[in-house]
């Protein structure tokens, strides 16, 4: 079971309420189903864990500072920025042409 987030519930949220299955049918998002979405969230939820969950700490404790025009935070947050660029996350909602993943925000 996870610290961090209710599967359950997100994904009474994103199928239940928000019917992300109806929206995965549209010509934009033909591309994905609910195993992709699925996945996706996975992944994420093991970065987030696995990565950020362990320097948590430390990042409330030390705060980004701005220093001359630079802003500087712990090399911690580094490691877990990295990993979670190189999954490709911070463009998924970019389009596939752009070399995003072309999921919808709602994801």
């Amino acid at each position: 079971m996870s610290m961090i987030v209710n599967r359950r519930d997100i994904d009474f949220y994103l199928y239940e309420m928000l019917d992300l299955e109806g929206l995965l049918k549209s010509d934009r998002y033909q591309e994905h189903d609910r195993d992709t979405v699925t996945a996706i969230l996975d992944l994420a939820q093991q970065i987030a864990e696995e990565a950020f969950l362990p320097c948590a700490a430390e990042l409330d404790e030390h705060e980004p500072v701005f220093e001359a025009g630079r802003a500087v935070t712990p090399d911690s947050l580094k490691a877990c920025l990295k990993t979670f660029v190189e999954a490709g996350l911070p463009a998924a909602t970019f389009d596939a042409s752009l070399g995003g993943m072309q999921l919808p925000m709602l994801v």
